[in-house]
């Protein structure tokens, strides 16, 4: 659940944070970004939410296909 006395109205740089988190934005809009974090709390804790679950994804590796189910 999200605190909501910590919110962040800048629309666009939250948009933005899955972005930062995968290496997708432009380097102009990557600083801005980068910026933006370094001085709101509320965008800081969305980008390491962002990060913490890119990382629990990237760990947990593609699931096993079951061909027998696939086939029935």
């Amino acid at each position: 659940m999200r605190d909501h006395a910590m919110q962040c109205d800048e629309f666009p740089v939250r948009d933005a944070l899955p972005d930062l988190a995968h290496g997708r934005l432009a380097a102009d809009e990557r600083t801005r970004v980068e910026a933006h974090v370094a001085v709101c709390a509320a965008c800081a804790a969305e980008l390491g939410v962002v990060r913490a679950a890119r990382a629990l994804l990237a760990g947990a590796g593609r699931p096993a296909l079951d061909l027998e189910a696939v086939s029935a």
